[in-house]
């Protein structure tokens, strides 16, 4: 048993780095393409504001996302028990964040589609829908990985 929690607390401090290294990627990306268009058209509002700013918010929900799981797996290195009902709550608030950053994202890119009357906005053809599915799926596999810790839970109460 003790073998099995330190291969998991050792995986849990791998995907600590690897989620904190994504979060740091995600927000470059999301920072310095605007960065570019606004140095090669040198109008700020315009370009990086109305054109940008969906995809800004989609990539920042997902930076926030990676942070947060992040967190959630320092925390299991540490104390080595991933079924918790907090962990399994966090883990939940990281996909709300990921489906609700995609759809204000798609909103957003949308509604300023109008404001440049009709030049596309920078929405990587359905990123922001993705995160939605994406964060939908990982709350829902939350709620069944809850329900399980539950039934569990209640099996070893009784044995």
């Amino acid at each position: 048993m003790k073998e099995n929690t330190n291969k998991l607390k050792e995986t849990a401090q791998g995907m600590t780095v690897v989620f904190g290294a994504f979060a740091v990627f995600v927000l470059l990306i999301g920072a310095v393409l605007p960065l570019l268009d606004f140095i090669k058209s040198g109008d700020l509002f315009e370009t990086v504001f109305f054109k940008y700013f969906g995809a800004i918010v989609c990539f920042a929900s997902l930076a926030i996302s990676f942070i947060i799981m992040s967190k959630s797996l320092y925390k299991i290195s540490k104390e080595g028990n991933p079924f918790s009902e907090k962990n399994i709550k966090t883990f939940k608030l990281s996909g709300k964040v990921i489906s609700h950053g995609g759809f204000l994202g798609s909103l957003i890119s949308n509604s300023c589609k109008f404001r440049l009357n009709g030049t596309d906005t920078v929405e990587w053809e359905g990123f922001g829908f993705g995160l939605m599915i994406g964060g939908l799926i990982i709350v829902m596999f939350l709620e069944l990985l809850r329900y399980g810790s539950k039934v569990q839970d209640e099996l070893d109460t009784i044995a």
